[in-house]
């Protein structure tokens, strides 16, 4: 791990339900647990005016509360909290949403705990979000699981 994270140069997102110079809209929900392992849903909103094409996963770091990137590892696919439809290319009607799950296990063994105060968030080719969440306690495993972008949550 790097002694001082790097800054990273996000756009903060706009206020919920207000669109980007892009015509989407992001937002986090709610931090679940279940036994050690935490997760929340990111949702991109297309709020412009024509489709929009979304394909695979989207591109994430972590930030702390000073809005400093944090060395996390980001993995795709399954997890504990979430399964992971894989990969899709989707045309994204206006108003409609798609969906993907952020999840990690806040273990704590050797070495620093990471905390994380936001995310950044983006779809292939557009600019970088940065989206608060309630809280991301990485412990000390410095990794993230990102599911591919979805229209619904898998069961």
């Amino acid at each position: 791990m790097p002694d001082s994270p790097s800054s990273v140069s996000a756009t903060p997102a706009p206020a919920p339900g207000q669109c980007d110079e892009n015509g989407l809209s992001y937002s986090a929900g709610p931090v679940d647990a279940a036994l050690g392992h935490r997760a929340f849903v990111v949702t991109l909103r297309n709020c412009g005016t024509g489709a929009k094409q979304v394909s695979g996963y989207p591109d994430v770091t972590v930030l702390n509360g000073a809005g400093e990137q944090l060395d996390v590892r980001i993995d795709h696919g399954n997890s504990y909290m979430a399964r992971d439809p894989g990969p899709r290319s989707f045309s994204l009607e206006p108003g409609k949403p798609l969906l993907s799950v952020f999840s990690w296990s806040s273990t704590v063994s050797e070495g620093e705990k990471q905390t994380g105060a936001a995310v950044t968030v983006a779809v292939a080719g557009e600019r970088a979000r940065t989206v608060p969440v309630d809280f991301i306690d990485l412990g000390t495993t410095g990794q993230l699981s990102v599911t591919a972008w979805n229209t619904g949550l898998l069961q």
